[in-house]
This record gives structure tokens, sequence and C-alpha cells, in this order.
């Protein structure tokens, strides 16, 4: 604990000696702790280190350029007997891993994005953009980060993508059956 506490004290001497922003994310931090355990501190920062972009290194290349969104949600619903949504709400996470090469500038729209009750993003999106056109527009970070989380409330009544037909039975005191079928929906998120 110790060593730790002396690591950041001697790692804030170096900002405040070199005049660097005060304001620094944690990337660069990173490379001062790893560079504090290999015994030996660089007088300069790696290249891009204290751009506007500090969550993306420059220089990045790959040969196959890849990006992946993975959306995730997760559905909590009242159905009553017939099928039909009585309340359902809805949590959900935009999980994303970029190995893109240079300086991506990247767009993300949604057919309906007022839908959504309570959004967080990450650092790299655009939020002014978000605020006045409800697109997502970034320059990602290099690899895996959660890109956004969203709530779609109850209110929004949105026709979940999936139909559950139930079936009770009772047989003889003490015993039964509950049947549940699930299934996808071809609504594509329309009622």
């Amino acid at each position: 604990m110790i060593d730790s506490l002396f690591i950041i004290n001697q790692t804030g001497d170096i900002f405040m000696e070199k005049h660097w922003k005060s304001v620094v994310h944690r990337s660069v931090c990173d490379y001062f702790l790893e560079a504090q355990h290999r015994n030996h501190v660089s007088a300069t920062l790696p290249s891009g280190q204290l751009s506007n972009v500090p969550w993306r290194r420059t220089g990045v290349k790959y040969n196959n350029n890849e990006a992946y969104f993975d959306v995730i949600e997760e559905i909590d619903a009242i159905i009553d007997k017939s099928g039909s949504v009585v309340s359902a709400e809805i949590q959900g996470y935009i999980d994303c891993c970029i190995k893109l090469s240079g300086m991506p500038d990247l767009s993300l729209s949604f057919v309906n994005p007022r839908l959504f009750d309570d959004v967080s993003f990450h650092p790299c999106v655009r939020f002014r953009r978000w605020e006045s056109e409800r697109v997502l527009s970034f320059v990602p970070p290099d690899g895996n980060f959660r890109l956004m989380s969203y709530h779609i409330g109850a209110q929004n009544m949105v026709s979940i993508p999936i139909y559950i037909r139930h079936h009770i039975s009772f047989k003889e005191v003490g015993a039964g059956k509950i049947e549940i079928q699930i299934g996808p929906k071809q609504t594509m998120g329309k009622l």
C-alpha cells in the first residue's frame, strides 16, 4: 500500500515538473505506473497521449479492420394469459470490440431513439450530437468497451421481440403441470 502511494505521489510530481495537463486519462497513468515497475520513467509521453482523444492511441494499424457491436437487452415484462404485454421495461447495453486502423470516426443511428429514457455513454461519444440529432457519433477506443447503456420504460409500451405461450393444468391435489413456450416474433420492435 505504501509503495502504491509513493508511486502515485512520484507520478504526480512528474506531471507537475513537466507542466503537463492536470486532467489526465487513465491510459496515461497506466503508462507511468508500468514504467515505475520497470524502475525507469521516460522523459516524454508516447505520441498522442495528451491529445483531444486520450482514450485512443495514435498510429494503430490492423491487417483486418473489424468492428463488432453487441446489443444486450434485459427484458422485465408482465404478460397476461392471452400473451399480450401488460407492462415491459428494457435495460440495454451496447458493448463494442473495435479493431480499426488509424483514427476512425463512427456514427450509429437508431430507428426510434426517442424511446430511450435514461442513457449513459462512454466518454468517446459526442454528447452534443446525441442531444441535437439523436445519433451516436464517436471516435472509439481500441479494443473492448461499453459504448452505451440505456433504459426503456414501461410508459413507452414497446413490443417485446419474443412471444410467450403458457399452459397450466392441475391433475390432482398437489400435482400439476406448467408448460411455457418461448420463440422470436417478427415485429421489428413495432406494436
